[in-house]
């Protein structure tokens, strides 16, 4: 908490914050370090990279309508979506301040445990493109970790 609270001080007019992440297990052993690019809104597009531990204004939240309903799995990529399109002072703290812990039920364990979320990332990320003006193909690209899209992208209306 101290980072966040730094950093809220340091740039009070962040609408956004970030960090790094990792993953534990019951034995307590930590693993799969997850460092994050600084704000990207096109890698965005294409994954849920922020994660866990994003901090926002509550006001802001509630302006863009919070999560939304037929979301869930992937509501937190839907909210991020729609709010980084609003607000942009967008901050990365570079530092593991979040460990994941993995257990059955969890995506950290397996991608199988949610199959769900994907179809939701699939519709978030069509939305999210539609209202930037694009007609956009969302796809996912076989063979890797994650929902990887294929973004295809036609001409602005």
């Amino acid at each position: 908490m101290f980072e966040i609270v730094k950093l809220i001080n340091e740039k009070p007019n962040a609408d956004l914050i970030y960090t790094d992440e990792d993953k534990i297990d019951e034995n307590d052993i930590h693993s799969v370090p997850h460092f994050k690019p600084d704000w990207s809104p096109d890698s965005l597009l294409s994954r849920n990279y922020l994660g866990h531990v994003s901090i926002f204004k509550t006001n802001q939240l509630k302006e863009i309508g919070g999560f939304r309903v037929g979301f869930e799995g992937s509501q937190d990529h839907d909210l991020l979506l729609r709010y980084t399109e609003k607000y942009t002072n967008i901050y990365h703290i570079p530092e593991i301040l979040y460990h994941w812990r993995i257990h059955e039920y969890s995506v950290a364990s397996s991608e199988g445990a949610k199959p769900y979320a994907y179809r939701a990332a699939q519709t978030a990320i069509t939305e999210a493109m539609e209202r930037r003006g694009y007609k956009a193909d969302i796809g996912f690209l076989d063979g890797f970790v994650g929902y990887t899209v294929r973004l295809e992208i036609k001409k602005p209306r």
